[in-house]
């Protein structure tokens, strides 16, 4: 009886824990938690080249191992720049589309 109790409170407590990870907060909408996606995409792939710059004058890396690591750590930074471009304008539209139908409601 007491090994079913500690399974189902150690569910209940599985899911207290994952399911905000899950599922983001109502009033965020899903454009800003792809928007923070596309920052830590960008933010990681930088500073992987600035860890592959830092091994490379260690001698860990020869100039080639650099120059191949670096260009899939530039392409990714760049898709992820652009993301964040066409996600930033999709948020500054939805944004003004929001103020125009308060405009329109308090006129």
């Amino acid at each position: 009886m007491s090994l079913v109790l500690i399974i189902v409170l150690a569910c209940a407590g599985l899911a207290y824990v994952l399911l905000p990870l899950l599922h983001p907060p109502a009033g965020v909408p899903r454009s800003r938690t792809k928007l923070t996606d596309a920052e830590r995409r960008k933010s990681f792939a930088l500073q992987a080249i600035l860890d592959l710059e830092s091994d490379h004058a260690a001698g860990k890396l020869t100039e080639d191992e650099l120059a191949s690591l670096r260009v899939e750590h530039e392409i990714e930074a760049v898709a992820a720049m652009r993301d964040l471009d066409v996600l930033q304008a999709d948020a500054d539209d939805e944004l003004e589309t929001r103020v125009a139908s308060e405009r329109t409601r308090l006129e």
